[in-house]
């Protein structure tokens, strides 16, 4: 009657053993499970974390791109600007300087761009602006300013105090003789000075008088209306009347030289001949590659 119930309690026992380890294992797993659903929770926010600054990465490399994309917009608008300037200076002006300054400056905006499509601008900007450099410039203001100090000189030329020596009449000393002069001596004196009298009165060379203020007036009025003339031409570029009212200038100093003061009259001769030397018949190189390959870009930015 023993062995049944041992067997019986042997077996609870087991059983109980077993369904305790069963329950152990159970919150095991269970404990298991929670902290792998925490750490998937923990990494789901991580996740999110990132996936957040991922996008606000993404967003910000975006506005970066469009930024980019806007300034180079506006350096290939500024770029063409400043050419299309600069070909009106060298087509209308024929301003060297300030179309040099302009180039200067579109390639300046270009510098740094290492995108094969702005290669080529780079490049035609380079040719073009050398090819600018080695025009000849002429200062056109500064030539106008001295035509206007020309003009100013002109409007107060005056004649001289009196005339020159080399055509002013002379006075023998002869003419003048001590009272101790024998009586041949005085009439031999007279006679000579009258003879030089009277070659001085038939000589072909006549003595000109010293001219009138109405006449240096019409002169000064003259000289400074051929000044403005070439003053005009030299604004518009026209070489050949600009030389032509510098010469006709030159020629109206020359044929009153002896009415007018000799030290203003050099001066005049001298700056008349230096601007007389300026030349305005350039030949001012072609933008057309540069202006091409600006507008390229153009249609590429858009």
């Amino acid at each position: 009657m023993l062995r049944p119930a041992l067997k019986i309690l042997v077996l609870a026992l087991l059983l109980a053993l077993g369904a305790r380890a069963l329950w152990l294992q159970e919150q095991q797993d269970r404990s298991e499970r929670l902290a792998l659903q925490r750490q998937l929770q923990q990494e789901s926010g991580e996740l999110a974390r990132l996936s957040a600054h991922l996008a606000q990465r993404t967003a910000w490399e975006q506005s970066l791109s469009d930024d980019h994309r806007r300034l180079n917009a506006w350096k290939i608008e500024e770029i063409a600007f400043d050419l299309h300037l600069a070909e009106r200076e060298l087509r209308l002006d024929q301003d060297f300087a300030d179309a040099e300054a302009l180039l200067q400056s579109a390639s300046d905006l270009a510098t740094g761009e290492e995108d094969p499509a702005w290669l080529s601008l780079r490049a035609a900007l380079a040719s073009d602006l050398l090819a600018v450099k080695s025009q000849p410039h002429v200062d056109v203001a500064a030539a106008y300013l001295r035509l206007q100090a020309l003009t100013g000189l002109m409007a107060h030329l005056q004649a001289p105090q009196r005339l020159p020596s080399a055509v002013a009449p002379s006075h023998d000393a002869t003419t003048s003789l001590p009272a101790s002069a024998s009586v041949a001596s005085r009439w031999q004196a007279g006679w000579q000075s009258l003879l030089s009298l009277i070659r001085i009165q038939h000589s072909a060379a006549r003595v000109p008088p010293l001219p009138s203020g109405l006449e240096l007036s019409a002169l000064r009025l003259r000289l400074q209306g051929l000044l403005q003339d070439a003053a005009w031409a030299l604004l518009h570029r026209q070489t050949a009347v600009y030389h032509a009212a510098l010469q006709q200038c030159d020629a109206s100093l020359s044929q009153h030289a002896l009415l007018l003061d000799a030290a203003s009259l050099k001066l005049a001769h001298s700056e008349l001949q230096e601007l007389t030397a300026l030349s305005f018949d350039l030949s001012p190189p072609g933008l057309d590659a540069s202006l091409r390959a600006v507008r390229q870009l153009q249609g590429g930015a858009q």
